[in-house]
């Protein structure tokens, strides 16, 4: 039993936090109060963490790209985890990882008579519309370093509504080549003209 410097209750040890620092190894407030006070600061403070950030971009970018570096087959194991229980809930969500899927392989030369119906062209077609879609300067680059580059959705996939808008969103129309980290950045928004 302790009895809180805030509210002067006594309570049992398992009110408090773990404070390794006092003699009795936990904190002088209890649990409730500290989450009071914390949560009186973060209404007077709101935009405390979003300044800090924004002061702080390089840390926190380096501590991101670190953890993700230690965590990454954890991180690996949720993401697959997520997109296996949205397989099996969401039909939507399979479908257009499964066209997903079909297309990437037509990309890479596995000529399919249904991913060539979705796109809606020859595999050379889309080869030259994909190769056109890109800056006159990238193109040499990109028949060289074709690693570079990812097919992106113009409008992105994930804004599918239904079944219909996924093979729509799909047509080699909506397809175009884009650096990696350009597509990283585009995320799913569309892309800025």
């Amino acid at each position: 039993m302790k009895k809180c410097n805030k509210c002067k209750v006594e309570k049992e040890l398992t009110e408090f936090y773990k404070n390794k620092n006092s003699k009795d190894g936990v904190a002088y407030k209890c649990k409730s109060c500290s989450k009071s006070m914390m949560k009186g600061y973060w209404e007077d403070n709101p935009n405390y963490m979003k300044e800090w950030r924004n002061k702080n971009t390089t840390h926190v970018k380096e501590y991101y790209s670190s953890w993700r570096n230690q965590n990454q087959i954890s991180i690996h194991t949720k993401e697959l985890t997520y997109q296996q229980q949205r397989r099996k809930t969401d039909p939507l969500f399979r479908l257009s990882k499964l066209i997903r899927v079909h297309v990437n392989r037509f990309l890479n030369g596995y000529k399919h008579k249904k991913t060539q119906d979705v796109v809606g062209c020859s595999f050379d077609e889309l080869y030259v519309h994909l190769l056109l879609t890109l800056p006159i300067t990238h193109r040499f680059n990109y028949i060289h370093n074709p690693k570079l580059y990812e097919v992106d959705h113009i409008i992105p996939l994930s804004w599918a509504q239904d079944e219909e808008s996924i093979y729509e969103l799909n047509h080699y129309s909506n397809l175009q080549l884009l650096l990696k980290e350009e597509n990283r950045r585009k995320s799913n928004k569309p892309l800025e003209l």
